[in-house]
This record gives C-alpha cells, structure tokens and sequence, in this order.
C-alpha cells in the first residue's frame, strides 16, 4: 500500500544511500579491527568507533533497514526487528565481557560513545 506513496526510484535511491553508508561502517571497523598489528589488548576508541560502539552490527541492520524502504513489506518489518533484538542481545553480552576485561578503560569509552546512533 505504501508503495503507492512512495515511488520506486526514491525508495532505490535511499536504499543505495544506506547500503553505502553500511558498506562504509562494515569495511572501516574491519580494517580497524582486523589490519593493524597491536603489541597489547586495547580498547579501539578511534575512526568509526570514535562515534558509535558496534560500526559493524550498526552497518547491518541499515542494511535491513534499506531493505525495508527498497520494498516497503512487512516480511522485511519481521527481519529488521528480529535481525534488530538479536543484535541487541549480542551487544549486550559483549558489552559485559568487554567490561569485564577492560574494566575502567571501556566504561569510559561506553559512556562518551553512543552504541547505535552516531554522534
């Protein structure tokens, strides 16, 4: 029914828009992560992790969210909110294991950084 308010090439235009910025959070968090040799554990409080805690699982629900606004059905509704509460509960478990092993450092980095929208 929305799709008749909304026409196809705006909805393919947001939808490229977030797939890109999704593409950008995913692959920058990655390098972060993944393509840098560290001599010791740290807490990565710089680039995309300066603005928000969890780039990667951020960059995959937009992707469901571009999803949901490319064709506009209530299927794509049901995995943007499973994808959505799932992710929540990974966050918040290693939110705690994180905690656990950085203790001071990540607790502080927790309350400077947003977890799911950017500052």
């Amino acid at each position: 029914m929305l799709e008749n308010y909304i026409p196809l090439y705006a909805r393919m235009i947001l939808m490229a828009l977030l797939f890109v910025f999704a593409g950008y959070l995913i692959r920058s968090a990655h390098q972060m992560i993944f393509n840098k040799v560290r001599t010791s554990s740290q807490v990565i409080s710089n680039g995309v992790f300066s603005r928000v805690r969890h780039p990667m699982y951020l960059g995959i629900i937009l992707f469901y969210i571009g999803l949901l606004g490319a064709t506009l059905s209530l299927l794509s509704l049901g995995f943007l909110v499973i994808i959505f509460l799932f992710y929540y509960y990974i966050t918040s478990f290693e939110e705690k294991q994180l905690a656990k092993i950085f203790g001071k450092d990540y607790m502080e980095y927790k309350e400077k950084t947003p977890k799911w929208l950017p500052r």
